[in-house]
């Protein structure tokens, strides 16, 4: 790219001198557009190389009395052959015509997978020409030309064989001269950049984590590694999944509503699949959760496990690496560091037939969803440090929340759960247990932080950092429940140890979600909200800043896809319009960016509408409640009563969304599910009762006395 640039500017150097000295002759220029343009290049063997091409596309010339010609191109092009893999592709190229009709330029040639072969090329041609009525002409040219590959480091040898069907516009040569230097010189090299700028894709999704759990959005718990890439990035404030696992993944990896694309993705492709038709190589390191099995849904690599969760120490029966069953975790493993060792190794620059191919990883961390289990040294960290309480800690990430630009001062706040009981009228024994179960949920997202920071350095050490995207987010909100709990004590087991199996609880849930109401599977805020960053040192502008529109996970995909470059025929057009998702790169771009369809959620018996104005919401089946979306972001006043008319249009919409995708609506009930209960914070919610720390446990994972 930098020869090419360089040539073009001397090229347009000496242009600009012959203009000059012309300035006052009657030269006529003529501005070509060859609107058809058909050729055919036979590549003499070189080496074990041989090519045979043929090519469509479109010719921009300009031809400055009989001996000068220079002109743009760009081709449709079809290879047989070893040098471009066989494969379709665009050819650009920027040519300068010297006496005669001999070329001197640079270009490239770029396949369905966007490799980029670089060249530089000296040759000649020769040519018939046939003007008819007007302006129109025909011409027929033939002959060789030499071209260099920077990307093989060898000489080509090319007889080549053009038509081409146009017109000419002609005018005074010195009218032309600023907009064909300015054709010459820039069109090309913005044409190239645009293809060529793919970047690789690091899709990072923590489980069940809270909006605020992160520095960067006001939790007190050490995330270096996210601030930095916050600060260096962007925050998308205001990015909403889908509440709940599965459904979250689904929409995610389809790019569709999780109603649309079948819960697990049982309807259409998923981002793997669509980037590797652009020659990207792809990876899933973690969770998986969806229907059948990732190497049979596009993607290249696979280590993990296929359900829905598994013991951080022991794994589980469906630990795979690739295909294969995978068992050997070895004395000291840990899922976090085993999944940001696998992911290390995914992203080393490797070699695909020769080639250096983009890649797509999909880094699925289990963290910090249940077990709650850490590394003991891990927990005492923390150990202690949230005896204050959930209320105290929430107010801390409040005031950092405002501090940060994420909230806005003097915004309504939610009231205090009804369902929850007050810190200070626990024992101390339940603060004991409530402190260990939140220090060791803190020293998990401690230790995924930490692992995204050694695969950053991996990516600077690599020199790949510049041109990858990482997107990270939550699959949904914080988990509320506790089922577990009478069972794990019963069997001596605390949070943090190896066979345990804690959830966080209502009240560290309440912190954690800050600060917005409710959690995972309710369509609330905080069910759905997710703390997410973006971060592209190539491609974002506007660093540090926080970006509050309104997005979904459905916008993932088609982001992603616009950055690969995907869109670049009516095929990949058609499948991207039928897509739920909008494509917000205008916004990591620095550029204004709004929502254009509502915002649609349904998980079990919570459901939710979102507009730019509205939204309407229901818990626990117990009736919609309606928000004025601008002047109450945090769902504090619920204007049902008053404003009917609209709570029932937006319920006409929500309803005609679900019934396009399913025949009725008959939604379980929460308050029968033994992995949930009701959880509505204004009296429908069960209450939570913390459990307490036994007396004989209380030294297995004590308070440091410091």
């Amino acid at each position: 790219m930098i020869k090419n640039l360089i040539l073009g500017i001397a090229f347009a150097t000496i242009f600009a001198m012959k203009l000059k000295a012309q300035e006052s002759s009657n030269t006529e220029s003529v501005f070509r557009l060859n609107f058809l343009t058909a050729s055919a290049e036979v590549e003499l063997p070189t080496g074990n190389n041989s090519t045979f091409s043929t090519a469509l596309g479109l010719d921009f010339s300009f031809f400055l009395g009989a001996d000068h010609k220079f002109y743009y191109n760009f081709e449709k092009r079809k290879s047989e052959g070893k040098v471009t893999d066989n494969n379709s592709g665009n050819f650009i190229a920027l040519r300068g015509i010297a006496r005669g009709d001999g070329f001197f330029g640079g270009g490239g040639d770029i396949n369905d997978k966007s490799k980029v072969v670089e060249w530089l090329g000296l040759g000649a041609t020769w040519g018939l020409q046939r003007k008819f009525d007007g302006n129109f002409h025909l011409l027929f040219d033939i002959g060789p030309a030499m071209l260099y590959s920077t990307r093989d480091k060898d000489f080509r040898f090319y007889p080549m064989l053009k038509f081409n069907l146009g017109f000419d516009l002609k005018t005074k040569l010195m009218k032309l001269r600023i907009i064909i230097l300015m054709l010459y010189v820039v069109l090309p090299y913005i044409v190239l950049a645009q293809t060529t700028s793919r970047p690789n894709v690091i899709l990072i999704v923590a489980d069940d984590l809270g909006y605020s759990d992160l520095g960067c959005y006001g939790g007190e718990i050490k995330t270096p590694s996210l601030d930095k890439l916050s600060n260096e990035g962007i925050r998308l404030s205001n990015m909403h999944n889908a509440s709940m696992c599965v459904i979250s993944r689904t929409s995610l990896l389809t790019g569709n509503w999780w109603t649309k694309a079948g819960s697990g993705i049982k309807n259409g492709p998923n981002l793997a699949q669509e980037l590797k038709k652009v020659g990207y190589r792809t990876g899933i390191v973690g969770k998986w959760h969806l229907e059948d099995e990732p190497n049979n849904k596009g993607f290249d690599y696979f280590f993990g496990y296929l359900g829905g969760y598994a013991s951080y120490f022991s794994g589980h029966k469906s630990y795979r690496l690739n295909k294969e069953e995978f068992t050997d975790y070895g004395k000291n493993y840990y899922s976090t560091d085993a999944f940001t060792d696998r992911a290390i190794d995914f992203v080393a620059p490797k070699q695909e037939n020769g080639k250096e191919a983009p890649f797509f990883l999909y880094l699925s961390y289990q963290s910090p969803h249940n077990p709650l289990q850490a590394p003991k040294e891990d927990i005492l960290k923390y150990r202690g440090k949230y005896l204050k309480g959930w209320e105290s800690i929430r107010k801390a990430r409040l005031k950092k929340q405002t501090e940060l630009g994420i909230l806005s001062p003097g915004i309504a706040i939610p009231s205090y759960p009804q369902n929850l009981p007050d810190w200070e009228s626990l024992s101390d024994e339940q603060k004991d247990l409530e402190d260990l179960r939140m220090s060791v949920y803190a020293a998990m997202v401690e230790r995924m932080d930490t692992g995204i920071g050694r695969l950053m350095k991996k990516l600077q050490e690599t020199n790949q950092a510049e041109n990858t995207l990482i997107l990270f987010l939550s699959d949904n909100g914080t988990d509320s429940f506790s089922v577990m709990d009478d069972n794990m004590l019963k069997r001596g087991l605390l949070p943090g140890d190896p066979d345990s199996n804690y959830q966080l609880g209502t009240g560290w849930a309440y912190a954690s979600v800050t600060p917005w109401r409710l959690y995972k599977i309710s369509q609330h805020g905080g069910g759905v909200k997710t703390g997410a960053i973006a971060w592209w040192p190539k491609g974002i502008k506007k660093t540090g800043s926080v970006q509050s529109n309104a997005l979904h996970v459905v916008d993932i995909m088609p982001t992603i896809l616009e950055t690969a470059n995907y869109n670049n025929s009516k095929t990949a057009d058609k499948f991207l319009k039928s897509l739920s998702g909008e494509s917000f790169v205008s916004l990591l771009e620095g550029n204004n960016w709004e929502r254009k369809s509502p915002m649609y959620f349904q998980f079990m018996d919570n459901r939710a509408i979102r507009t730019k104005e509205w939204s309407l919401l229901e818990v626990d089946g117990s009736g919609w409640e309606l928000y004025d979306t601008k002047k109450d972001p945090l769902e504090t006043n619920d204007l049902y009563a008053t404003q009917k008319n609209i709570a029932s249009q937006l319920s006409k919409d929500w309803m005609n969304w679900w019934l396009s995708y399913n025949k009725n609506y008959v939604p379980k009930s929460t308050k029968n599910s033994i992995h949930y209960s009701a959880q509505g914070d204004r009296g429908s919610g069960n209450q939570y009762k913390p459990s307490a720390m036994p007396s004989k446990l209380k030294n297995h994972i004590p308070v440091p006395l410091n």
